[in-house]
């Protein structure tokens, strides 16, 4: 998408974005950004759309899922990751724009057949059009924000970052491509104040986490929120999809510790009327204030993770999910890690696992000790000088838990052999504040499963008890030579 011509009304823009101008379907499909040019300047592409992100669905101006992605938006308050420049929104308002050039990639489009008075109006003059209604751009994000009493700035927050695992379930549940978005009011309306306060791709029953990082938001080291005027999961467009789902999880965390919530007060549904799926863990201005699910009090935070897990309960569940954790997760993970008995100049690394051959080995292996139930799978590694070593001795590994198995009260913990099996490195391990310790002296590809999905025959068991059968097998047989020697 270019532009080239007289400068673009210096000192008064507000808006870049890129939308679509027809009523044609595109249900299904995502886009992502490849680079963005101003003036023959290249500018970073935000974090939101390093990837690729859903359509949007109906609004006040079209009928269909369709193309709206703003990446530089003057009203939308401090968000790197959705505006170019400093992420300000205020560093370009004054840059005389003479050229654009915005290279995007398209994914899962539907096949359209256009025809050519459509194709005349896309490159017409209904791009002046698409400017001066750019504010209902933001007015769409805030119809949906009528809860608060307060309009939303639509943006996701610079502190935001998504994990998805929903993706990796292997059930044959209908697939899907959804905006969901994380609406959250704090207490006293600032910082947190967005009904799109972090995103991410629905793309059917699974599990997905958002996580919120107040500091960022706010723009300044030790800053946090305390308590909930609302805070609510919108699935946009998704309610006739979702009918009849199940919500199996909710887990909310402050500060890496548990809230309490009672998931029966949770309310689900098209609660609005408005064709969104809504989860509605508190609302000051719905139903669940009269009877909350959650402290929306006292709550505070400087960093707010919410997991849910959503069940279509008309198709058959996958029994066994493997989860091989993606870059963010595993940045999490490294974050959080502390090793005690490292050798000076060695370091501990975890790493996304992406070897189909030893994903492969580890579906085999499991499928003996659990039969319904999710895993996750990542690579543990210790690192000197020359590259990949092993441990000289035993060493403590203390960690955050994988998101995945954030409801886990205990943990079991493997390691993938070299032959293919599984190695038992700690069993039922305790979760402390979101948190577990085991020792190891051996690194490689690492399993966690929830303890409760565990099945007693764990065959590391097995091995272990066939080689104390037999140590004590050949026991007997010495003593009895002896025996017989010394007659």
């Amino acid at each position: 998408l270019t532009y080239s011509g007289s400068a673009v009304s210096t000192g008064q823009w507000g808006c870049m974005f890129i939308k679509q101008v027809n009523d044609v379907a595109c249900d299904g499909a995502s886009i992502k950004l490849e680079s963005i040019k101003l003036n023959g300047e290249t500018y970073e592409v935000p974090s939101n759309y390093t990837d690729y992100v859903s359509v949007v669905g109906p609004d006040d101006t079209f009928d269909n899922y369709h193309f709206d992605l703003s990446f530089y938006n003057r009203w939308s308050g401090t968000s790197t990751a959705g505006n170019i420049g400093d992420g300000t929104g205020d560093d370009l308002n004054d840059l005389a724009v003479t050229s654009a050039e915005v290279v995007i990639s398209v994914q899962n489009m539907p096949e359209i057949t256009a025809s050519d008075d459509n194709t005349g109006d896309n490159t017409g003059d209904n791009t002046g059009d698409n400017t001066d209604n750019n504010t209902s751009t933001d007015n769409n994000t805030s119809t949906s924000d009528t809860s608060t009493g307060n309009t939303s700035t639509g943006s996701t927050s610079a502190g935001s970052s998504v994990t998805t695992e929903g993706d990796l379930f292997t059930s044959e549940s209908k697939k899907m491509n959804y905006t969901a978005n994380l609406g959250l009011t704090d207490g006293g309306w600032w910082p947190c104040n967005s009904m799109e306060i972090d995103t991410l791709n629905f793309k059917g029953e699974g599990t997905y986490t958002f996580t919120v990082d107040v500091e960022k938001i706010a723009g300044y080291e030790g800053a946090s929120s305390t308590g909930f005027k609302v805070f609510v999961i919108d699935i946009i467009g998704a309610a006739e999809d979702l009918e009849g789902f199940e919500l199996k999880n909710l887990t909310v965390k402050a500060d890496g510790v548990v809230v309490p919530v009672d998931l029966s007060k949770v309310l689900t549904g098209d609660l609005e009327e408005k064709g969104n799926y809504r989860i509605e863990i508190y609302n000051e201005y719905g139903n669940t204030k009269a009877d909350p699910g959650i402290d929306a009090v006292n709550t505070k935070y400087a960093k707010l993770e919410v997991t849910f897990t959503l069940d279509d309960p008309t198709t058959e569940p996958a029994k066994v999910t493997m989860i091989a954790i993606d870059s963010t997760e595993v940045a999490r993970l490294q974050e959080s890690v502390k090793a005690s008995g490292l050798k000076d100049g060695v370091s501990l690394k975890f790493a996304v696992v992406e070897d189909a051959t030893v994903l492969d080995a580890v579906k085999t292996a499991v499928s003996k000790i659990i039969t319904n139930g999710s895993y996750v799978v990542t690579d543990i590694s210790l690192y000197d000088a020359n590259g990949k070593t092993q441990a000289d001795g035993t060493i403590e590994i203390d960690m955050a838990v994988p998101t995945a198995l954030a409801s886990a009260e205990k943990i079991c913990v493997y390691r993938l052999g070299d032959d293919g099996k599984l190695v038992s490195v700690a069993k039922n391990v305790a979760v402390d504040n979101g948190r577990i310790k085991f020792t190891t002296d051996h690194f490689s590809t690492y399993i966690f499963a929830d303890a409760s999905t565990v099945s007693t025959a764990d065959t590391s068991n097995v091995v272990v008890f066939v080689a104390f059968a037999l140590l004590a097998a050949a026991a007997v047989v010495v003593a009895f030579n002896k025996k017989r020697v010394t007659e």
